[in-house]
């Protein structure tokens, strides 16, 4: 359809007006306008059409389509480019090293798009110096979050592991059947919906220590493969192998909720504490270590907002209640076992 402004006219298809189908030397479909009358002054053509895209089956399934168009006269010509992202991917995969950690920070995106997910499967594995399978069930620090299209909803990383809290890595591949993950979900969480659930957004986060073996300083290079469906990413990350890591904590936000509908804001922490199993135990705590009670002791402040145009904190204005850092606190081993409160630790 094709309208002139001012005054929304509709134009007629005749008189003299052409429509051209072809196809370009690149294989894509064209269509070339002739006979329109001339504009005047502070005129212009609006011009509508329909395309219908083919959306991918396999890749990441991020698909985006781009358009251009030009408008020419006698002596006149002008062109424009327009793009629209018709899906988001369904799975995408990145990765960073940690310093703190000493370890590879892997993180896994699926279902961006927010799509019923519900009867695919997540699996990935892991490769290193080309032919090298890296087993999986030695990951550290997994953890899973959801997003639901308008706030970041934690504490989702159980549903993603076997019943007794292990890796559910087979044939060294991580494999994560969604069917099973709404089924835990709703014989944990009944009231949860169920149906929501399936569109949600997950990103998972996980770290691979480099593999033994390897001189520290030596060249690695890990290749990554992640699948949801019949979608797929790769990821490839390539470093040295470093020095054994020192006691060390390191400590950043994830799934802040900034809007929860009664004025006050969330925002979940997490400290991660790099222990290395040669450390040395410290003069005069040599009987306590040889006891098996571990030595580890861990405070955390919560300071206030800081307003840097006054250069002062603004009181009340970031706190926790004990019930709510009780409901909400998690701890996790490395092998990704989470700890039981009052048995394998206590909070004072």
């Amino acid at each position: 359809m094709i309208y002139k402004r001012p005054g929304n006219e509709k134009i007629s298809l005749e008189n003299g007006i052409q429509i051209t189908y072809a196809t370009a030397n690149n294989g894509q479909p064209t269509f070339t306008i002739t006979g329109l009358p001339k504009l005047g002054q502070n005129e212009a053509y609006d011009i509508y059409y329909t395309a219908t895209p083919t959306l991918p089956t396999n890749g990441s399934g991020y698909l985006q389509m781009s358009n251009e168009a030009t408008a020419t006269d006698k002596t006149n010509t002008a062109a424009a480019t327009a793009r629209v992202t018709l899906r988001e991917a369904l799975v995408q995969k990145s990765a960073v090293y940690n310093d703190g950690t000493g370890n590879v920070k892997w993180t896994v995106t699926l279902n961006a798009d927010q799509q019923d997910i519900s009867g695919m499967t997540f699996t990935d594995e892991m490769t290193y110096d080309a032919n090298s399978t890296y087993d999986l069930s030695k990951i550290e620090n997994f953890s899973v979050a959801a997003y639901n299209g308008n706030n970041w909803i934690a504490n989702v990383t159980d549903y993603f592991l076997n019943d007794g809290g292990t890796y559910p890595v087979e044939n060294n591949r991580f494999t994560v059947h969604f069917s099973d993950v709404l089924k835990k979900l709703h014989e944990q969480s009944p009231a949860a919906d169920i149906e929501a659930y399936k569109a949600y957004k997950y990103v998972i986060t996980y770290e691979t220590p480099f593999p033994e073996g390897i001189a520290a300083g030596q060249s690695i290079r890990f290749h990554n493969l992640a699948q949801l469906g019949g979608f797929s990413a790769t990821a490839d990350f390539t470093h040295n192998v470093p020095e054994p890591p020192e006691y060390n904590v390191e400590k950043h936000s994830v799934s802040p909720n900034l809007n929860t509908g009664t004025g006050t804001g969330t925002i979940t922490w997490q400290s991660t504490i790099t222990y290395p199993s040669d450390l040395s135990v410290p003069q005069r705590y040599e009987d306590y270590a040889d006891s098996g009670l571990d030595i580890i002791g861990y405070v955390d402040w919560i300071p206030d907002v800081y307003y840097e145009d006054n250069n002062q904190f603004i009181d009340n204005t970031h706190s926790t209640t004990l019930n709510l850092l009780l409901d909400t606190l998690q701890i996790q081993n490395a092998q990704g076992q989470t700890l039981t409160r009052d048995t394998d630790y206590t909070v004072s």
